[in-house]
């Protein structure tokens, strides 16, 4: 030993610079030395053989001969292996103990401290130059810890995740130079000589030198074949148990302390959180989002692409509560064929602390292994997850970064280097590579963090009691019905201070799913829009304070869920989103985090009232001008302001409708709706249908009621008269309520829709929802708490239907007048009964109703009565004498304004005559701008979209006027 390590000294001490005269090259000084080296046949005994070799290394040294130099250690060590082994079983059986006890002897204090250590540094000088020759480095940054210890937590810990990099980049980086067996070999023989020696550190250490080499030295995937371990299975499993061996008989002589840096810097693949149950989980919520039911969120921008827009890809963050367990998911890799111990296990973090519960893990050989941990925060705060501290049996506290992708090493194609200049370039040949853009891999394997929210202590609410039977309700159409939820916080010191109460149910997903595809019609769209907005499936009845509400720690809250019953409606489920904020909500800035508890039903709903069939009828208007007549004359109410009540059976039915016709409105004009409703219901069902005069919400109270019982599956017709209606714009486009279906362009699936086809939709809408103004029905079981409301919006028209229901844009009224001492008895709205050769005057009065300037022409039409004009028109002049022309201009009329033609008329002779009124459009309407920019006008709004008229309208009087001359 003192031969070797005085040789040792002398080896690795050389001069710099060494210069040589005389002319000789280094070259034929090495061959000069190395004549000196005794063939095996020569029978030089062991230490001269030593000595000789020992020169011959120095020379060689000195001279620059790295690899020559390592041959001649090489075999030195081959030589010296036995003679010690040898001699350290003469010095057992010198001192009678056994040779493996031996060891404690070399270890004792028996040998200087200083000597030995001096003797240790300089064997392993000498054997790491070997074996750092032949391509098989070790390198260790704890140098790099040391330094960086001084400085912050954050920086420390870069330094650390750095050095583990370089680390691992040029063991990686070496791989590609020399022969791996012979690599394998010169550290086989290391292992050898710490063993002879004895020195139990250098048996560790060169164990896990060699492991690393023998690694794949990168990442590894699921499958075997990409393991690339250049050893067998029988020979990894004979090193890993002899450093095994080494380490606990280390123990037992009193050296504890004997840790090798672990031989796979690639340990960590990945980190990940593992999601909470539903109830536990934290949802990620902002002020605007818990300001409104998920039904009324805003929703997403109409444009298909907005340039000034930036979408930002974030990955949410995972969000612990302090204090409160979370578990994650730690891969591991182990590309070897023996499983390995984990003694210890802790994450490296950035921001507050958090610590993991400690567990026995083993890993297990050749595979990618998921190992659950449960960590807890320590404060609140952004955590970063940097890698894992770990500690592997016989290693030391590594911090492992998180290698999420692949990466292995990337070795040159082209050989630029020889020698030992291309193992020391090794390490900086991907880099130059990549920097001439001649490989798009990354230089460096990149480590990935994980990201972590810890919030303040939050509350933990659990359902107490649901007063429903097996979580389940049945309901009839529009009935509505109303249950009670109790929850429980069963925390011990933490108040619940916010909660949000949300509804999820098939039929609004069916809605939302059906309205996402795109490819309803714009009035089926509105009308889903309606019914979400306007006829919620759920609602609560919220206390005073809106969305604030507190559950003490350890007490109950009860709240009130009332459900409609609606078609398609089978399960839903009622979501309480609760938080400790701990502040109002009104100052709660940004975002919050909310708990959920969701409470599932399951719904029955069984048909009650449906809408069989509907049509309209026209009335006549007689009935209102006697009403009012008769009003005039004191014998009608003047304001019948009663509640609605049942109409009379049997042959005064109607009475009462009749009795109020034209006595709540101006509106003369009425048409009859006939409602056909049938009871799918088991029980009679009492339906009450309400018509109001007026859109007005106070007309409800004296609207006109008509009540009838319905028997199980009959069907029954009411009837009820309906006020007709004016729209001023009915080719208005079709409203869409929700900004989320807003669509920047609407292209038709089945091609293009002619203008036409379009008016008729768009009329057809507006007047669908105009009559639907004036409607409402409810229905009621008698003997039980069942009623609801009749779902009328199934109501379809036809053209015939609007044009029943419709009141011109120009209406004309026609009356006589006396123009002397004549008796003109009028028996109607334009019924009048004179004497014949009487001198009268007929006042023509023409209204225009809509909202632009008409210019027009009047023509009167004079018949016999039942009578068409074509049979008559030679015989009327000599019946009847008119002072004037029946044809005139009209002067323009103004929106909402009248035009009264008076025109003097004589009757010859008895019988029953009809004048007619038409109006004809004589020029295009002009629309009346109200201000810039604002126009209202149907023309104008059609005119956008093509739908223009280009032809002049035509209105004919829809009632003549009727002259009985006696």
């Amino acid at each position: 030993q003192k031969i070797a390590s005085s040789s040792s000294r002398s080896l690795y001490q050389p001069k710099a610079n060494a210069g040589f005269s005389g002319g000789i090259s280094k070259h034929a000084i090495a061959d000069i030395a190395l004549r000196a080296y005794p063939p095996p046949s020569a029978g030089v005994p062991l230490a001269d053989t030593i000595a000789i070799q020992a020169g011959i290394v120095s020379v060689l040294s000195m001279l620059g001969f790295e690899r020559k130099k390592a041959v001649i250690v090489k075999e030195m060590i081959t030589l010296l292996v036995p003679a010690l082994v040898q001699a350290r079983k003469v010095g057992a059986a010198e001192m009678g103990i056994h040779p493996a006890a031996s060891l404690s002897a070399a270890f004792s204090t028996g040998l200087p401290s200083s000597e030995n250590n001096e003797e240790q540094v300089g064997f392993g000088n000498m054997l790491r130059h070997l074996h750092s020759t032949y391509g098989a480095r070790d390198q260790d940054h704890l140098g790099n810890e040391k330094k960086a210890s001084d400085g912050e937590q954050e920086n420390v810990l870069d330094v650390m995740i750095n050095a583990t990099i370089t680390l691992a980049t040029q063991s990686a980086s070496t791989k590609s130079f020399g022969s791996i067996n012979l690599k394998i070999d010169i550290l086989r023989a290391c292992i050898d000589f710490c063993e002879a020696l004895p020195d139990l550190p250098g048996v560790v250490h060169f164990s896990a030198l060699l492991l690393r080499v023998v690694g794949p030295q990168g990442t590894m995937t699921v499958h075997e074949h990409n393991r690339r371990v250049t050893m067998v299975t029988e020979e990894q499993l004979r090193l890993i148990s002899n450093m095994a061996r080494t380490i606990n008989a280390a123990g037992k002589i009193g050296l504890p302390n004997i840790r090798a840096l672990y031989w796979d810097d690639f340990l960590v693949r990945n980190v990940q959180w593992i999601d909470d149950t539903n109830n536990e989980k934290l949802r990620e919520r902002h002020k605007s989002d818990l300001l409104f039911d998920s039904d009324n969120k805003p929703g997403k921008s109409p444009f298909l692409y907005n340039p000034f827009v930036k979408e930002t890809h974030k990955t949410e963050d995972k969000v612990v509560v302090v204090g409160e367990p979370a578990e994650l998911v730690v891969t591991l890799q182990n590309p070897y064929d023996f499983e390995i111990r984990i003694e210890h296990m802790s994450l490296v973090t950035g921001g507050p602390a958090v610590e993991i519960e400690e567990h026995s893990i083993i890993l297990g050989p050749a595979r990618l292994q998921d190992v659950v941990i449960t960590a807890r925060a320590k404060e609140e705060g952004q955590i970063r997850i940097i890698g894992c501290s770990i500690r592997m049996f016989g290693c030391r506290d590594q911090i492992f970064p998180i290698h999420q992708s692949s990466w292995k090493p990337d070795f040159p194609i082209k050989v630029k280097e020889l020698g030992l200049s291309a193992r020391d370039s090794a390490s900086v040949t991907t880099q130059s590579r990549s920097s001439k853009g001649r490989s798009s891999k990354p230089v460096l394997p990149q480590p990935t963090t994980v990201s972590a929210v810890a919030i303040q202590a939050q509350p933990h609410v659990v359902l107490d009691s649901l007063d429903l039977s097996e979580s389940a309700l049945m309901v009839l159409e529009g009935q509505k019905k109303t249950f009670q939820i109790t929850l429980r916080n069963t925390s011990s010191d933490v108040t619940v201070d916010f909660l949000h109460i949300s509804f999820d149910d098939s039929l609004t997903s069916s809605i939302h799913t059906a309205l996402a595809a795109k490819e309803l019609t714009k009035p089926d769209m509105y009308g889903l829009e309606l019914e979400l907005s306007n006829n919620p499936t759920f609602t609560w009845a919220r206390s005073v304070g809106g969305q604030d509400m507190t559950i003490l720690p350890g007490q109950l809250a009860t709240f009130d869920i009332t459900v409609l019953g609606k078609p398609g409606l089978a399960a839903a489920k009622i979501m309480f989103d609760y938080a400790y904020l701990g502040k109002p909500f009104s100052e709660v800035e940004g975002r919050a985090f909310t708990r959920q508890v969701s409470v599932p039903i399951d719904i029955t709903v069984n048909a009650s009232i449906q809408l069989h069939r509907i049509d309209f009828s026209e009335f006549p208007v007689d009935f209102a001008w006697t009403n009012r007549e008769l009003q005039k004359q004191g014998q009608r109410p003047k304001s019948p302001r009663s509640p609605s009540h049942p109409v009379e059976k049997g042959n005064n039915r109607f009475r009462t409708l009749l009795d109020r016709v034209g006595l709540e409105s101006s509106n003369e004009e009425h048409c009859l709706l006939l409602l056909d409703l049938r009871n799918s219901w088991p029980n009679p069902l009492t339906v009450s249908v309400q018509v109001r005069s007026s859109p007005s919400d106070e007309s409800w109270n004296r609207a006109y009621a008509v009540h009838e019982v319905i028997h199980p599956g009959h069907v029954a017709r009411l009837v009820l008269l309906l006020p007709r209606l004016h729209i001023a714009n009915p080719y208005a486009p079709i409203p869409i309520l929700s900004q989320q279906n807003q669509r920047q362009f609407v292209v038709s699936a089945d091609g293009p829709v002619s203008a036409d086809l379009e008016r008729a939709t768009r009329e057809q809408f507006w007047f669908r929802e105009e009559v639907l103004k004036y409607l409402r029905g409810t229905w009621e079981e008698k003997g039980s708490d069942r009623s609801g409301n009749i779902d009328l919006r199934g109501l379809r028209m036809s053209p015939k239907m609007i044009e029943t229901v419709r009141l011109q844009d120009i209406t004309t009224t026609m009356s006589i007048t006396a123009t002397e001492n004549e008796d003109v008895q009028q028996t109607g709205r334009s019924r009048f009964t004179v004497k014949a050769e009487s001198l009268l005057s007929l006042r023509t009065t023409v209204h225009n109703k809509s909202n632009a300037t008409i210019k027009a022409l009047l023509r009167l039409q004079p018949t016999l009565a039942d009578q068409s004009s074509a049979e008559t028109s030679l015989d009327i002049s000599r019946r009847l004498l008119f002072s004037g022309v029946l044809q005139q201009c009209l002067p323009p009329l103004s929106p909402h304004s009248s035009a009264v033609v008076e025109l003097g008329l004589c009757p010859l002779v008895s019988g029953e005559f009809e004048i007619s009124a038409l109006v004809e459009e004589i020029a295009l309407a002009v629309p009346v701008t109200k201000a810039i920019g604002e126009v209202e006008t149907e023309d104008f709004e059609a005119g956008k979209e093509g739908l223009a008229r280009k032809e002049r309208r035509v209105w004919r009087g829809e009632e003549a006027c009727r002259i009985i001359v006696n």
